[in-house]
């Protein structure tokens, strides 16, 4: 009897396709990107810092917990499938961003500047428009 029972095969994805990724997770990449690069207003200014580069004043692990926070939104890219060159574009403004601000000081400045979040965020929300 064991013989002639069926053996459910199971698919297993490393990376879900768009449909289960990218509806309501736009609003994730957006969440995050602001977080990370936009959450605080400086008073008096219209200029904003986000947590980037506050958690990158820690030594260490700083820049090393942002840009993993940083590569979700890389990997929602991956997901939605979008074209290469922009995945590369937006690996780039990762790696910019991790390099450079493993620089004391000079690296929490160019993070406030250089926003690599929002960037990669509007990369990812203009590809798929």
């Amino acid at each position: 009897m064991a013989s002639n029972q069926k053996v459910e095969e199971i698919e297993v994805e490393v990376v879900p396709p768009e449909s289960q990724t990218m509806g309501g997770d736009r609003n994730l990449t957006g969440l995050l990107a602001w977080v990370l690069d936009d959450l605080f207003l400086i008073p008096g200014t219209k200029f904003r810092i986000g947590l980037d580069p506050l958690i990158g004043l820690v030594p260490g692990v700083g820049d090393t917990s942002t840009a993993a926070l940083g590569s979700v939104i890389l990997i929602r890219a991956l997901q939605a499938g979008v074209p290469r060159i922009v995945i590369a574009r937006m690996a780039a403004h990762l790696l910019l961003n991790a390099i450079v601000g493993a620089i004391p000081g000079l690296g929490d400045v160019f993070s406030v500047w250089f926003k690599s979040n929002r960037r990669n965020h509007d990369l990812l929300k203009n590809t798929l428009a």
